[in-house]
């Protein structure tokens, strides 16, 4: 990509970023001031790197300061403060791939299939989450039916979407209690 990008480009990148780590800044999560957005910050100082790991949402002050870092320390702080950003996601609501592709994909004009999907996943991935949190663990059962009885979509479609969240890449896990029960928790 070019030095220089078009609005067009800038809009794209911004709402992915956007996306990705919230409308803030990664250093000291202010949130943009009507009428000033925030800056696109490139980690290693390279304009020419577009790599969208490389790149991070600052405030005005915090872009500022940061030019007086050296590129390594530059590059490090960034990353930590992203890191930071996406455990505070990954405790509150899970792996973010799957919110951060349909806040970007527009899934509305899609099937209906497609439409049903871009809410009941999401929706079902906070509550299942929040009462895991709140609980401690749910019976599979509760998980399932609960969650169906919850969003009234069918217990395939819950099932399906519980499968993705206590897989190897999920923050859950399924395991058995002490009577035997199949039961949901957060992954050890």
């Amino acid at each position: 990509m070019p030095r220089r990008m078009t609005v067009r480009q800038h809009e794209a990148i911004y709402k992915f970023l956007v996306a990705r780590d919230g409308e803030q800044c990664v250093v000291c999560k202010k949130k943009p001031l009507p009428g000033e957005p925030l800056e696109i910050d490139h980690a290693d100082s390279d304009h020419e790197n577009w790599d969208p790991s490389n790149l991070h949402l600052l405030c005005k002050s915090d872009n500022l300061d940061l030019r007086g870092f050296s590129s390594v320390d530059h590059k490090m702080l960034l990353e930590h403060c992203s890191a930071l950003i996406e455990s505070e996601r990954f405790s509150e609501h899970g792996k973010s791939a799957t919110g951060l592709v349909k806040n970007l994909v527009d899934y509305r004009s899609g099937s209906l299939e497609m439409q049903a999907n871009s809410y009941f996943e999401i929706a079902y991935r906070d509550w299942i989450l929040k009462e895991i949190r709140r609980l401690g663990f749910l019976s599979k059962e509760d998980a399932v039916a609960g969650g169906a009885e919850e969003f009234g979509c069918s217990p395939e479609t819950i099932n399906r979407y519980l499968r993705k969240l206590v897989s190897y890449r999920g923050p859950l896990e399924e395991t058995k209690d002490a009577m035997g029960n199949r039961i949901v928790r957060f992954r050890k």
